[in-house]
């Protein structure tokens, strides 16, 4: 399978929290103040402004007609924790528009200052050791022609590097440099067969061999049958280990914006397809893939496995009570990655991030024993 529409499936999975704040904000109206907007986080600036803006709040925001969303009008703003309250520079719309909030704060707050985070975490990625730069390769998005072709450039040597350090995520990570190699496919293969060398009860691993190469299907078959485990959680490993990477003087809601912009990233990670599994266990019965979709419906696992596991089973004619735990287990991992825990109108409050700090919280328990 090329490795386009092994993104497009990664893409597929749910990723519950890209740019979820901006995309349901509605913003309270804030005066603007006449301080000068700060250039670089002077919170002592934005500090001095915000009470003359609180002064001047309206008591009422204006409604909005009705299916509409809601204007940002110069001088409404928001909260930013760390920060205080600014007022937006620029108008858009709320609601459809993708982080339209974001966008319409002063740049030097707002994307400017986003920016400068991401570059600054990417240089400090690059500096460490092989997970830390393939993870780096995968945020460096190049900005120029030129950009690029440094890019391809250093992919070959970065799969190099990666099949010497022997790191299972590090070698799942490296399968998007294949496509800036000159054999994709064996590029791709190799890391597959560097995984199973390290993890040969990963079931994971033995799916991607059948779906990167229908003549090993017999071989993987044979793997997925005697695996033992079923690791999956890369994704989330991703998010923590560049959230760990953030330099210590970035406000925080700076690093909730870049965590979203991550999480975003991680969701497009190439996913192995599942068809294979589905033609197999037709020919198998339940003896034998029910523990294997068992496996993949582990809690600990990622949400595109426990989605894929209650497909087969309903596939695969489970029992009802069986396909209701199942689906009642992959409900309950969606509602904790959607529901809300910021304020929708001030999506970047202290309060709000310190919801968001919880949730890092348990992502990176659950990635602890990756």
């Amino acid at each position: 399978m090329t490795l386009i529409v092994r993104m497009a499936l990664g893409a597929m999975v749910i990723w519950a929290t890209a740019w979820w704040a901006w995309d349901r904000a509605e913003h309270l109206p804030v005066a603007a103040s006449n301080a000068p907007i700060p250039t670089r986080w002077d919170r002592d600036t934005v500090r001095h402004a915000e009470p003359q803006a609180m002064a001047q709040q309206p008591q009422h925001r204006p409604a909005a007609a009705a299916g509409q969303p809601t204007a940002l009008a110069r001088g409404y703003g928001w909260e930013l924790c760390g920060m205080g309250r600014i007022a937006f520079e620029a108008a858009g719309t709320a609601g459809p528009a993708e982080h339209a909030g974001f966008d319409a704060l002063p740049a030097p707050v707002g994307r400017d200052a986003l920016a400068d985070i991401e570059r600054r975490t990417v240089a400090g990625l690059w500096a460490g050791g092989t997970r830390e730069r393939v993870a780096a390769w995968l945020l460096d998005t190049p900005a120029s022609e030129a950009a690029e072709g440094q890019r391809a450039a250093t992919a070959g040597a970065l799969v190099q590097e990666a099949l010497a350090s022997a790191d299972p995520l590090a070698l799942t990570w490296a399968e998007e440099a294949c496509g800036h190699v000159a054999d994709g496919p064996a590029c791709r293969l190799q890391l597959i067969r560097a995984r199973l060398a390290v993890e040969p009860g990963n079931g994971r691993h033995w799916l991607a061999l059948a779906d990167e190469d229908p003549a090993h299907s017999d071989e993987a078959w044979r793997g997925l049958r005697a695996a033992t485990q079923w690791s999956d959680g890369h994704e989330q490993t991703l998010e923590t280990l560049v959230r760990q990477a953030v330099p210590a003087d970035a406000p925080p809601y700076l690093r909730r914006m870049f965590d979203t912009k991550v999480g975003q990233r991680a969701a497009r990670l190439a996913q192995p397809g599942h068809d294979f599994i589905e033609e197999r266990c037709k020919d198998a019965g339940p003896q034998t893939c029910e523990p294997l979709i068992r496996r993949m419906a582990h809690h600990d696992n990622g949400l595109g496995a426990m989605a894929a596991a209650a497909h087969l089973a309903r596939r695969l004619g489970w029992p009802a009570p069986q396909l209701a735990q199942l689906d009642e287990a992959t409900r309950d991992r969606v509602r904790a990655s959607t529901e809300g825990y910021a304020d929708e109108s001030e999506p970047l409050s202290c309060a709000s991030l310190e919801r968001w700090r919880e949730r890092a919280r348990d992502k990176r328990s659950s990635a602890a024993g990756s």
